[in-house]
């Protein structure tokens, strides 16, 4: 009886190890292309400018736009480097993040992927052809035609302005990332020990 409890815990472990690792799955989303603005007052133009976002698989959301397009949002931690400028955070827990929208539906073969607040589509927007269709788990790379929508965000080195962009934007996910050591540690304990009974049969 105390044999079969034992083996179900390390089972249970083994398994709430899995399931944490592949809920908590972090990948990063990089974006750079060339913007022109001002930050905390001070003017930028045709900047090369660089947006990271580290975020949680977990936290990815899925949407149909208009009820048409689908739309992947997976908000994170967002940073913007800009070449004279410290290295500014948006405000807010969850507020900035990547996106995929599939307007194929619209425009055959055309999707869109960049980066947006949870409400409005802000920095540089990367045109490709193909549809993107994926959560951003899977690693991938897409260049095209930068647009941007022109407005004022918060950071902690000051208000970011956007107002203009030129040339292309590069979007890349890196897909999700290897779990903590200590995590992958947990779940071998838990497989360890299901060996160690099986070995004892």
């Amino acid at each position: 009886m105390k044999t079969n409890a034992l083996k179900l815990l390390c089972g249970i472990v083994l398994f709430g190890t899995v399931a944490c690792v592949s809920a908590q799955s972090t990948f990063t989303c990089t974006e750079t292309g060339f913007l022109t603005g001002s930050l905390n007052g001070v003017n930028f133009n045709n900047a090369e400018v660089t947006f990271t976002t580290v975020a949680n698989s977990a936290d990815i959301t899925y949407d149909l736009i208009s009820g048409i397009v689908p739309s992947y949002l997976a908000p994170g931690n967002t940073t913007i480097q800009i070449p004279g400028f410290s290295l500014a955070t948006f405000n807010g827990p969850d507020l900035f993040g990547a996106f995929t929208e599939d307007i194929s539906a619209f425009e055959p073969g055309v999707g869109v992927v960049g980066m947006a607040d949870l409400t409005t589509l802000m920095g540089m927007l990367g045109n490709f052809d193909t549809s993107p269709g994926y959560d951003f788990s899977t690693a991938a790379t897409f260049t095209g035609t930068a647009a941007t929508a022109d407005g004022s965000y918060s950071t902690d080195q000051g208000t970011l302005v956007i107002t203009g962009v030129s040339g292309d934007a590069t979007f890349t996910s890196t897909g999700a990332e290897v779990p903590e050591p200590a995590t992958l540690a947990l779940a071998a304990v838990g497989g360890l020990g299901l060996l160690l009974f099986r070995r004892r049969k």
